[in-house]
């Protein structure tokens, strides 16, 4: 028992000994960790960051003639629903009146019972000659009445003497009957339903046999010859037009970017809309079905403008969001300008340039943390 204390009190005696060399040793490890961790990053800090690599293009100022650009749609100069201008039985309808078929003026289209206008034309024709013969007779019974007047010596004591009232109406009364004979005429040729002029039918509105009153729909009819374009401009883009604008050419493109025809300016700027404050431009389209453009189709249309001495011209991708520009200096640091855009064409930017020089270097994609005064390294842009 005495020798087991014995034991316990050696032991109690060097336990603090070795937790003191455990804690030792471990201090020591944490300090060198701490050391090379340092040491590590002094070696980092110390190598100089290079300069971000900014794509560029040197740009030089030039006189520019600026070219305005705006969407519209082509609409015939000509559309009609073709109506009923007499009443009848529909007798033949002909294949060209078909929708979708491409008719000629004066082509037929639709041909209606026409027998009681035969008639009423007869009948027109038979008062006519009435008339006529009695103009005739009122005629030799004033003849009549002249020469015995001036075989007797004696002077006609008043119109009715010479039977002039009776003439006058007989004169009267052929005028109506030639009327009457030209309605009667012209019912008779409305039975025959013609194209007014060429075009595209789009609609078809009766069928054989069916029985049409005065001024039902037949037939829907749009030109196809002669299309017209009206396109419109805010304030700023319509100073930039060489003025005046009638009767000068614009070049129509299609969805694809391809020029496609060639219009003229009709009319121009004699009025705003009155919803967009806008102006407008009309034009007109000859020969449409020749140069490839039909009716409903949206195109781009491309006017000349005037032409600008003090202007840059930018790669449009090189104005931010929020209308800036960034220059390179000679020394290699960026510098932020807020230009001002005339006008965009395809993917560059017309700009009026910038006082101090006529040749700057750009940044033609510029970053999101590019900042004034940066120093950068540039590239030429591909």
């Amino acid at each position: 028992m005495a020798h087991s204390k014995q034991i316990e009190k050696a032991n109690s005696k060097g336990r603090p000994l070795w937790l003191w060399l455990s804690l030792a040793v471990f201090t020591a490890t944490l300090f060198y960790l701490m050391s090379a961790e340092d040491t590590a990053d002094i070696a980092n800090t110390t190598d100089t960051p290079l300069a971000p690599l900014v794509s560029t293009e040197w740009v030089s100022k030039q006189a520019t003639t600026i070219e305005i650009k705006s969407q519209g749609e082509i609409t015939p100069l000509w559309v009609v629903e073709i109506r009923a201008a007499v009443s009848g039985k529909v007798m033949e309808v002909t294949s060209r009146a078909l929708a979708g078929e491409n008719v000629s003026a004066e082509e037929l289209l639709i041909k209606l019972d026409d027998t009681a206008y035969i008639a009423e034309v007869a009948s027109a024709e038979m008062n006519l000659k009435d008339a006529i013969l009695s103009m005739r007779k009122a005629e030799s019974a004033t003849k009549v009445a002249r020469n015995q007047f001036r075989k007797d010596g004696i002077k006609p004591p008043n119109d009715m003497s010479l039977y002039l009232p009776e003439l006058e109406i007989a004169k009267s009364a052929v005028k109506v009957a030639k009327t009457r004979l030209a309605v009667a005429k012209k019912q008779l040729n409305d039975t025959l339903i013609t194209a007014p002029f060429e075009g595209y039918v789009t609609e078809r509105a009766v069928s054989l046999g069916q029985m049409i009153s005065i001024g039902d729909p037949l037939l829907r009819l749009v030109n196809s010859k002669t299309l017209e374009l009206t396109v419109s401009l805010d304030a700023k883009r319509w100073q930039l037009l060489q003025h005046p604008i009638a009767g000068s050419s614009a070049t129509i493109f299609n969805q694809f970017n391809e020029p496609v025809a060639e219009a003229k300016v009709r009319q121009a700027g004699g009025f705003l809309d009155q919803t967009t404050r806008q102006y407008k431009i009309f034009l007109k389209l000859s020969n449409a079905s020749q140069q490839g453009i039909l009716s409903g189709e949206f195109v781009q249309v491309q006017l000349t403008g005037k032409t600008l001495d003090n202007t840059l011209s930018v790669p449009a991708s090189a104005i931010t969001q929020e209308g800036h520009l960034w220059l390179v200096d000679s020394q290699g640091r960026l510098q932020r300008r807020s230009p001002t855009i005339i006008s965009q064409q395809d993917d560059r930017a017309i700009i009026n340039n910038f006082e101090g020089s006529d040749r700057w270097q750009i940044a033609t994609i510029p970053l999101m943390s590019f900042l004034p005064g940066q120093q950068v390294r540039t590239q030429a842009s591909e």
